[in-house]
């Protein structure tokens, strides 16, 4: 039933069965009308997700290269700039139907620049004086001994950086038990023995413990909820020490604006949300699905050069209001069913300026926010995820 523009597009990603997993963002009629999807070819199977936080970067054991894949009306740019800022090294590649109704950006990622994220950073001090011996990636938080071919007289003194990744919004405990006591701490706050309420998406994480000897094995362990204990998966630790992204929170909505606690809350590391909300399968579908939902993203804009910044607003049936440093910089009420833009303009000095980005779902089957900014002498483009935190820290704030 595809039209021939289609089934030109679905053979060529076909032709990567078996060699890679494909993540498909595309508006094709009978295929994926309107709604964000992942298609992995091979296994597991295909399944839906809301943003391109769900995919970057990769939390799964994937032998495979990945291919990003944005198709008309999806912007390829704002995919581009997504990819990129977790894997430089990404391959570009034009993809277009033989009877150009549609036309596909393409991002490749190598199997191994995915796997070379993994795990987290391992620091050695001396105990005592505190100068570093080693510094070099592990997948946990063990060590094991020559580790660096250095030799090491204990006691000395270990520590973790890096990212760990929350699959769900919810009230987690963690704890780590081995070789050592190990003090553990998730965007910088203690994780031992209190509930940390997390939103999805990838935090940041630091350990450190003293050491008698080897052998230095202390597995994180983490309840969800009222959940089992479980070790955290080695997928989920990602070695970069910088977590990009704003805290997007999700709402019913009630005259006219946010009403109650959040319904779900995630990380997004950049501003793109393309979704039809009637079809969202799990959180926060079971409440918000098919209904008029709020969101609104808050965190910190990190700005490099002092100027006057563009900033635009690409919105698909809602209401926008961005505010930078409690200022609003610009506003629309929007219209139901329809597209619209808005743009503004602000003077910035270097440093992290507070943001708050709101959108209002208005009727329509499609919901659609995408931010943009043009830096001083710069062009249009999707504001990169290095530029977003939702940590002060991060930002500089601290």
């Amino acid at each position: 039933e595809f039209d021939r523009d289609i089934s030109a597009l679905a053979s060529t990603l076909a032709g990567f069965q078996g060699q890679r997993y494909v993540y498909l963002m595309a508006n094709f009629p009978f295929y994926n009308p309107g709604q964000d999807f992942a298609w992995l070819a091979g296994e597991p199977p295909g399944r839906r997700i809301m943003s391109l936080a769900e995919a970057l970067p990769i939390h799964e054991e994937l032998p495979l290269d990945l291919a990003y894949v944005a198709c008309q009306p999806y912007d390829g740019a704002t995919l581009a700039a997504a990819v990129r800022a977790f894997y430089p090294g990404a391959e570009e590649i034009s993809l277009e139907s033989p009877y150009g109704r549609y036309a596909c950006r393409l991002l490749l990622v190598h199997k191994e620049e995915a796997a070379a994220r993994r795990g987290l950073t391992l620091r050695v001090f001396t105990s005592g004086t505190g100068s570093e011996n080693l510094t070099m990636q592990v997948p946990a938080l063990r060590m094991e001994q020559g580790a660096g071919d250095i030799p090491l007289s204990p006691p000395f003194g270990v520590q973790w950086a890096g990212a760990v990744y929350v699959p769900a919004y919810d009230a987690y405990r963690f704890r780590a038990e081995g070789s050592g006591p190990v003090d553990v701490q998730v965007d910088g706050q203690p994780a031992a023995g209190t509930a940390l309420y997390l939103a999805e998406g990838w935090h940041s994480l630091q350990a450190a413990g003293e050491f008698q000897g080897f052998p230095v094995d202390v597995p994180l362990w983490w309840q969800r909820g009222a959940g089992e204990w479980e070790t955290v998966p080695p997928a989920y630790f990602d070695a970069s020490a910088y977590v990009p992204g704003l805290l997007a929170s999700y709402y019913e909505c009630g005259g006219g604006g946010p009403a109650g606690e959040p319904a779900w809350q995630r990380i997004e590391p950049l501003i793109a949300l393309q979704t039809v909300p009637s079809e969202w399968e799990g959180a926060p579908a079971n409440v918000l699905a098919g209904r008029p939902y709020c969101a609104a993203y808050e965190g910190w804009l990190r700005v490099e050069q002092a100027g006057r910044y563009g900033v635009r607003a690409v919105v698909q049936a809602g209401a926008v209001r961005l505010s930078l440093d409690n200022q609003t910089v610009l506003e629309d009420a929007g219209q139901p069913w329809a597209k619209t833009i808005v743009e503004g303009e602000v003077l910035l000095t270097p440093g992290p300026h507070a943001l708050r980005l709101e959108y209002r779902r208005l009727e329509g089957e499609f919901s659609g926010l995408t931010l943009y900014w043009r830096p001083p002498a710069g062009e249009w483009e999707p504001v990169p995820p290095a530029a977003l935190s939702y940590r002060p820290a991060q930002a500089g704030q601290e």
